[in-house]
């Protein structure tokens, strides 16, 4: 069993999920779609195996757009509370989830922030962890 786990829920608390080990990678992506579903210029997921992630509650509550309209030409699952709204995680074709970092608790936000200005990209842009002291 992996020693780092990480929890993280949406805004209403309905959806809660559970991550063990530690991320694959840190993305963020400035593609249209992510600008548009995430209203902001560009969303930072952490990147997990599919079979290291569990929705812990709230399964009922999970709804899923398939976004076939993508930069990159491959399907992505998203998937949000039906309650509140809040994107929990994405799903490529792969099987790789991309969780929202936001909705993890125990990250550090600093760790998250881009080294670089993001610029559109249409696998996502990788965002080096930065150390804290």
């Amino acid at each position: 069993m992996a020693s780092n786990v990480a929890h993280g829920k949406c805004l209403c608390g309905a959806v809660e999920i559970k991550a063990e080990g530690e991320s694959m990678t840190t993305v963020a992506c400035s593609c249209t779609n992510c600008q548009t579903c995430g209203g902001t210029t560009y969303t930072v997921n952490l990147v997990y195996p599919k079979d290291t992630v569990t929705v812990t509650s709230g399964m009922e509550d999970i709804r899923e757009y398939e976004d076939k309209n993508t930069d990159s030409g491959r399907t992505v699952l998203r998937r949000f509370c039906g309650r509140c709204g809040s994107g929990v995680f994405s799903q490529a074709e792969d099987g790789r989830l991309f969780i929202k970092a936001p909705i993890l608790k125990g990250v550090s936000r600093r760790s998250l922030l881009p080294t670089s200005t993001p610029g559109t990209c249409r696998a996502g842009l990788r965002v080096p962890r930065r150390e804290t002291n």
